[in-house]
């Protein structure tokens, strides 16, 4: 049995939002994913704890690496890529600050835009968004 510790909560306690970036990682890296939220969800927390089980505390770096094999130009379609987009991973790789409003001052653009771009780090798991509105995390 899984021992309940900080690690293993925090996988365990991750939704279907967050989980989609994971499993669209493991679909171009060929593992069969179904295409819903709960199949998702399950596949990519499954997939975590054998990272943690594997790899113990350096599970999220080992992980990362396995899920960073995967080029973002393969994840998004080129013309969906804001031309805009790596200048915006810089940022936030620099500043760790997730938020639209900290992407609009950096870049000088729009709301929506910034919000896009940032929806568009989290398909491909470079971010977590949080619903409320706040924060959210870089993840890489």
């Amino acid at each position: 049995m899984i021992p309940l510790n900080t690690d293993t909560r925090w996988i365990l306690s991750q939704t279907p939002d967050s989980c989609h970036g994971i499993a669209t990682r493991l679909r171009k890296l060929g593992q069969t994913v179904e295409d819903t939220p709960e199949a998702e969800q399950s596949v990519s927390i499954h997939w975590m704890l054998q990272m943690w089980e594997l790899y113990g505390a350096d599970w999220r770096e080992k992980g990362r690496g396995e899920l960073l094999k995967v080029p973002v130009e393969e994840l998004i379609e080129p013309p969906e890529l804001d031309d805009r987009y790596q200048e915006a991973v810089d940022i936030i790789r620099e500043t760790g600050v997730v938020t639209v409003s900290s992407l609009q001052r950096r870049l000088r653009i729009g709301c929506n835009r910034g919000a896009r771009i940032l929806e568009m780090m989290a398909a491909c798991g470079i971010v977590s968004l949080h619903d409320t509105g706040g924060p959210g995390r870089y993840l890489k």
